[in-house]
């Protein structure tokens, strides 16, 4: 590894995908932070951070997101998860996540 890939500062909002970042806290996912993409694909706001997974997003929706981010976060395995018909405010659209368990135990979602 060259001296320059070590020193590599980028930010999720540099990322190309939505990526959403959880924490499990008491039984549950709260928001960590997320990037511009993801607000505005499912429009959010910074005010979502702190709060908890299931008192934002109808979780049903998503087809078995909060499984998998479960059994990521107990197994340690990535996870990934195709939505063939995801509904928000009246639209449907096609998702597929990517969920990795970071080394500080949150979860990324891209």
């Amino acid at each position: 590894m060259s001296q320059d890939s070590k020193n590599i500062d980028i930010s999720i909002n540099d990322l190309p995908d939505n990526v959403v970042i959880y924490r499990y806290i008491d039984g549950n996912f709260v928001f960590v932070d997320l990037n511009e993409n993801a607000k505005k694909s499912d429009n959010l706001d910074s005010d979502v951070i702190g709060k908890k997974i299931t008192d934002v997003f109808d979780i049903n929706l998503d087809n078995n997101l909060l499984e998998k981010l479960f059994s990521v976060y107990f197994l340690g395995e990535m996870q990934k998860l195709e939505v063939k018909e995801y509904k928000n405010s009246g639209i449907k659209f096609w998702r597929f996540y990517t969920i990795k368990k970071l080394k500080n135990d949150d979860l990324v979602v891209f």
